[in-house]
Protein backbone atom coordinates (compact mmCIF):
# COMPACT_ATOMS: atom_id res chain seq x y z
CA UNK A 1 0.00 0.00 0.00
CA UNK A 2 3.01 2.37 0.14
CA UNK A 3 2.65 3.33 -3.50
CA UNK A 4 4.82 6.47 -3.45
CA UNK A 5 7.69 4.69 -1.72
CA UNK A 6 7.29 1.73 -4.06
CA UNK A 7 7.41 4.03 -7.09
CA UNK A 8 10.71 5.52 -5.89
CA UNK A 9 12.14 2.00 -5.53
CA UNK A 10 10.81 1.10 -8.97
CA UNK A 11 12.39 4.18 -10.54
CA UNK A 12 15.72 3.34 -8.93
CA UNK A 13 15.61 -0.35 -9.87
CA UNK A 14 14.54 0.30 -13.46
CA UNK A 15 17.17 3.04 -13.73
CA UNK A 16 19.87 0.56 -12.71
CA UNK A 17 18.62 -2.44 -14.69
CA UNK A 18 17.35 -0.95 -17.97
CA UNK A 19 20.83 0.04 -19.25
CA UNK A 20 22.03 -3.53 -18.66
CA UNK A 21 18.98 -4.98 -20.41
CA UNK A 22 19.57 -2.64 -23.36
CA UNK A 23 23.06 -4.12 -23.65
CA UNK A 24 21.49 -7.58 -23.83
CA UNK A 25 22.31 -8.84 -20.35
CA UNK A 26 19.87 -11.31 -18.83
CA UNK A 27 18.53 -10.10 -15.48
CA UNK A 28 18.18 -12.85 -12.89
CA UNK A 29 16.42 -13.01 -9.55
CA UNK A 30 16.39 -15.81 -7.00
CA UNK A 31 13.27 -14.42 -5.30
CA UNK A 32 9.90 -15.09 -6.90
CA UNK A 33 8.34 -11.96 -5.39
CA UNK A 34 11.11 -9.75 -6.79
CA UNK A 35 10.83 -11.52 -10.13
CA UNK A 36 7.09 -10.95 -10.32
CA UNK A 37 7.61 -7.27 -9.52
CA UNK A 38 10.19 -6.85 -12.30
CA UNK A 39 8.34 -8.98 -14.83
CA UNK A 40 4.78 -7.82 -14.27
CA UNK A 41 3.92 -5.47 -11.43
CA UNK A 42 6.15 -2.52 -12.40
CA UNK A 43 4.45 -2.59 -15.79
CA UNK A 44 0.98 -2.70 -14.24
CA UNK A 45 1.58 -0.10 -11.54
CA UNK A 46 3.87 2.51 -13.09
CA UNK A 47 4.48 3.96 -16.52
CA UNK A 48 8.28 3.97 -16.34
CA UNK A 49 10.68 4.22 -19.23
CA UNK A 50 12.71 1.04 -19.32
CA UNK A 51 10.25 -1.16 -17.40
CA UNK A 52 9.31 -3.15 -20.52
CA UNK A 53 12.87 -3.97 -21.51
CA UNK A 54 13.65 -4.99 -17.93
CA UNK A 55 10.61 -7.29 -17.92
CA UNK A 56 11.61 -8.75 -21.28
CA UNK A 57 15.15 -9.54 -20.06
CA UNK A 58 14.16 -10.92 -16.65
CA UNK A 59 14.59 -14.58 -15.74
CA UNK A 60 14.01 -16.53 -12.60
CA UNK A 61 17.47 -17.97 -11.82
CA UNK A 62 16.24 -21.55 -12.18
CA UNK A 63 14.49 -20.67 -15.44
CA UNK A 64 17.78 -19.29 -16.80
CA UNK A 65 19.78 -22.33 -15.71
CA UNK A 66 17.15 -24.66 -17.16
CA UNK A 67 17.47 -22.89 -20.52
CA UNK A 68 21.25 -23.37 -20.35
CA UNK A 69 20.72 -27.05 -19.55
CA UNK A 70 18.27 -27.48 -22.43
CA UNK A 71 20.76 -25.88 -24.86
CA UNK A 72 23.59 -28.14 -23.70
CA UNK A 73 25.53 -25.36 -21.94
CA UNK A 74 25.06 -26.75 -18.43
CA UNK A 75 26.38 -30.15 -17.39
CA UNK A 76 24.22 -32.79 -15.77
CA UNK A 77 25.17 -34.72 -12.65
CA UNK A 78 23.67 -37.79 -11.09
CA UNK A 79 23.69 -37.47 -7.33
CA UNK A 80 23.48 -40.64 -5.32
CA UNK A 81 21.52 -39.59 -2.27
CA UNK A 82 19.04 -41.26 0.00
CA UNK A 83 17.66 -37.95 1.18
CA UNK A 84 14.04 -37.28 0.34
CA UNK A 85 13.09 -33.97 -1.25
CA UNK A 86 9.75 -32.21 -1.41
CA UNK A 87 9.00 -29.24 -3.64
CA UNK A 88 6.64 -26.35 -2.85
CA UNK A 89 5.81 -23.93 -5.70
CA UNK A 90 5.43 -20.37 -4.37
CA UNK A 91 2.37 -18.37 -5.37
CA UNK A 92 4.55 -15.65 -6.95
CA UNK A 93 6.26 -18.24 -9.12
CA UNK A 94 2.94 -19.64 -10.33
CA UNK A 95 1.77 -16.10 -11.11
CA UNK A 96 4.71 -15.65 -13.51
CA UNK A 97 3.40 -18.41 -15.77
CA UNK A 98 6.82 -19.98 -16.36
CA UNK A 99 6.07 -23.43 -14.99
CA UNK A 100 8.24 -24.93 -12.25
CA UNK A 101 11.79 -24.38 -13.50
CA UNK A 102 13.48 -25.10 -10.15
CA UNK A 103 11.80 -28.48 -9.90
CA UNK A 104 12.60 -29.34 -13.53
CA UNK A 105 16.19 -28.16 -13.15
CA UNK A 106 16.89 -30.36 -10.13
CA UNK A 107 15.25 -33.38 -11.71
CA UNK A 108 17.06 -32.98 -15.03
CA UNK A 109 20.47 -31.58 -13.99
CA UNK A 110 20.93 -33.54 -10.77
CA UNK A 111 18.67 -36.53 -11.24
CA UNK A 112 17.03 -35.92 -7.89
CA UNK A 113 13.83 -37.73 -7.01
CA UNK A 114 11.57 -34.93 -5.81
CA UNK A 115 7.95 -35.12 -4.67
CA UNK A 116 5.90 -32.10 -5.68
CA UNK A 117 3.67 -31.04 -2.79
CA UNK A 118 0.72 -29.36 -4.51
CA UNK A 119 -1.07 -28.26 -1.36
CA UNK A 120 -1.58 -24.54 -1.84
CA UNK A 121 -0.18 -21.41 -0.24
CA UNK A 122 2.00 -21.33 2.89
CA UNK A 123 -0.01 -18.33 4.10
CA UNK A 124 2.89 -15.94 4.68
CA UNK A 125 1.90 -13.61 1.79
CA UNK A 126 4.94 -11.33 1.92
CA UNK A 127 4.88 -9.52 5.25
CA UNK A 128 1.23 -10.44 5.96
CA UNK A 129 1.98 -13.48 8.09
CA UNK A 130 4.62 -11.61 10.10
CA UNK A 131 1.98 -9.30 11.56
CA UNK A 132 0.84 -10.27 15.03
CA UNK A 133 -2.84 -9.75 14.19
CA UNK A 134 -2.57 -11.85 11.01
CA UNK A 135 -0.32 -14.65 12.27
CA UNK A 136 -3.04 -17.17 13.21
CA UNK A 137 -4.91 -16.57 9.95
CA UNK A 138 -1.64 -17.03 8.07
CA UNK A 139 -1.15 -20.41 9.76
CA UNK A 140 -4.68 -21.51 8.93
CA UNK A 141 -4.16 -20.58 5.26
CA UNK A 142 -1.02 -22.73 5.15
CA UNK A 143 -2.40 -25.64 7.20
CA UNK A 144 -2.99 -27.95 4.24
CA UNK A 145 0.61 -27.45 3.05
CA UNK A 146 2.07 -27.92 6.54
CA UNK A 147 0.16 -31.16 7.02
CA UNK A 148 1.29 -32.46 3.64
CA UNK A 149 4.94 -31.71 4.45
CA UNK A 150 4.67 -33.21 7.94
CA UNK A 151 3.73 -36.57 6.43
CA UNK A 152 7.35 -36.81 5.21
CA UNK A 153 9.16 -36.69 8.53
CA UNK A 154 12.76 -36.29 7.40
CA UNK A 155 12.46 -34.67 3.98
CA UNK A 156 14.11 -31.45 2.87
CA UNK A 157 11.71 -28.93 1.33
CA UNK A 158 12.74 -27.03 -1.80
CA UNK A 159 11.13 -23.70 -2.67
CA UNK A 160 12.22 -20.49 -4.40
CA UNK A 161 10.54 -18.04 -2.01
CA UNK A 162 12.48 -16.88 1.04
CA UNK A 163 9.38 -16.07 3.06
CA UNK A 164 7.86 -19.48 2.21
CA UNK A 165 11.11 -20.99 3.48
CA UNK A 166 10.81 -19.10 6.77
CA UNK A 167 7.15 -20.05 7.25
CA UNK A 168 7.70 -23.74 6.47
CA UNK A 169 10.80 -24.04 8.66
CA UNK A 170 9.13 -22.24 11.56
CA UNK A 171 5.86 -24.16 11.44
CA UNK A 172 6.94 -27.66 10.36
CA UNK A 173 10.53 -27.58 11.62
CA UNK A 174 12.13 -29.01 8.46
CA UNK A 175 15.14 -27.87 6.47
CA UNK A 176 14.05 -25.71 3.53
CA UNK A 177 16.34 -24.64 0.67
CA UNK A 178 16.30 -22.75 -2.63
CA UNK A 179 16.76 -24.90 -5.77
CA UNK A 180 19.88 -22.99 -6.83
CA UNK A 181 21.39 -23.31 -3.35
CA UNK A 182 20.78 -27.03 -3.47
CA UNK A 183 22.27 -27.29 -6.95
CA UNK A 184 25.37 -25.38 -5.89
CA UNK A 185 25.98 -27.27 -2.66
CA UNK A 186 23.75 -25.49 -0.17
CA UNK A 187 22.67 -28.73 1.51
CA UNK A 188 26.08 -30.17 2.22
CA UNK A 189 26.78 -31.81 -1.14
CA UNK A 190 27.99 -30.21 -4.30
CA UNK A 191 26.40 -30.99 -7.62
CA UNK A 192 27.82 -28.21 -9.76
CA UNK A 193 30.44 -26.28 -7.81
CA UNK A 194 33.72 -26.22 -9.72
CA UNK A 195 32.16 -27.83 -12.79
CA UNK A 196 31.46 -24.60 -14.68
CA UNK A 197 34.97 -23.08 -14.62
Amino acid sequence: GYMDAARKKAEYNIGQLAPLAKKGYPLLTCCTSCGLMLKQEYLELYNLDGAKIVADHHYDASEFLLELLDSGQLPTFQKDTREQYLYHAPCHLRAQGIGLPGLELLREAAGLDIVEIDAGCCGIAGSYGFKKEKYELSLSIGEKLFQAIARYSSATVITECGTCQLQIEQVVGVKTVHPVSLLCGGDGFTIMRGKLD
